[in-house]
């Protein structure tokens, strides 16, 4: 079987900021200087994105997108020529906002909407979230990033293999799904990423999902301090080398 490739090897790819609540306090201008000292052509901003209303934690504010946007865009130009800085989003598929991530993706700024899909809707405001009955989160989960895939909103699929977390003790997932999730990622030529993040905390399945999966991937740092996106550089790099 051909090895797989990864796709951005130079690219501090999956990048956090303080707006998320739950990340250092570094400013987006350390985090870019430390990723050209890592010898890095690219980094991609990846901010959890907030929604309408504010109705989900861990993501920044609907408030703060204009200045991450504004700041983002100024240190792209500050920094144009010695290295390349992408304005993106992570953001969950959720079918009742259609009409944001339209204007999402009229916004000519935002350059690379992650799918990463942390819960699920139910139903119209009404969220995985809120699930009394915790079994079959892991195959809804997949079930929403097949749908995200099919959407044509995202550029990218984060940690597609995290859902198995979700499973209860003597629960099985769809591998049927997995395999869907997959063919639907090639077809649609999103790439599915192999999160640095999942492999640190033992939340990344290979077995379960990857095993499946032939195709070239991303490298994704999901890095919430400019220390954890300089040692999972590392870490990638070194993984490159190896030939995973």
């Amino acid at each position: 079987m051909r090895r797989m490739v990864c796709l951005n090897p130079e690219e501090a790819f999956h990048i956090h900021t303080w707006r998320c609540g739950h990340a250092g306090d570094e400013r987006e201008d350390a985090y870019i200087r430390t990723a050209m000292y890592l010898g890095a052509k690219q980094i991609t901003f990846t901010d959890h994105a907030p929604f309408p209303g504010d109705s989900f934690r861990g993501r920044m504010k609907m408030a703060d997108l204009p200045e991450y946007i504004k700041t983002l865009s100024e240190l792209k130009a500050k920094y144009q020529g010695k290295i390349e800085v992408r304005i993106g989003l992570e953001a969950e598929y959720l079918p009742g906002f259609l009409a944001y991530y339209e204007k999402l993706r009229e916004e000519e700024r935002i350059e690379y909407l992650l799918l990463g899909q942390h819960f699920y809707e139910l139903a119209p405001g009404v969220y995985s979230f809120s699930m009394k009955e915790k079994s079959g989160q892991a195959n809804g989960i997949i079930r929403a990033e097949l749908s995200g895939v099919e959407s044509g909103y995202f550029s990218g699929v984060a940690h597609p293999d995290r859902s198995y977390r979700y499973l209860k003790p003597g629960e099985t997932a769809d591998v049927g799904l997995a395999k869907e999730l997959i063919v639907a990622a090639r077809e649609h030529h999103i790439p599915l990423e192999r999160n640095l993040s999942s492999m640190e905390t033992g939340q990344f399945y290979p077995e379960m999902f990857w095993k499946h999966c032939p195709d070239d991937y991303l490298v994704g740092l999901d890095a919430h301090s400019v220390s954890e996106m300089a040692r999972r550089y590392h870490e990638a790099a070194f993984w490159n080398e190896m030939g995973e």
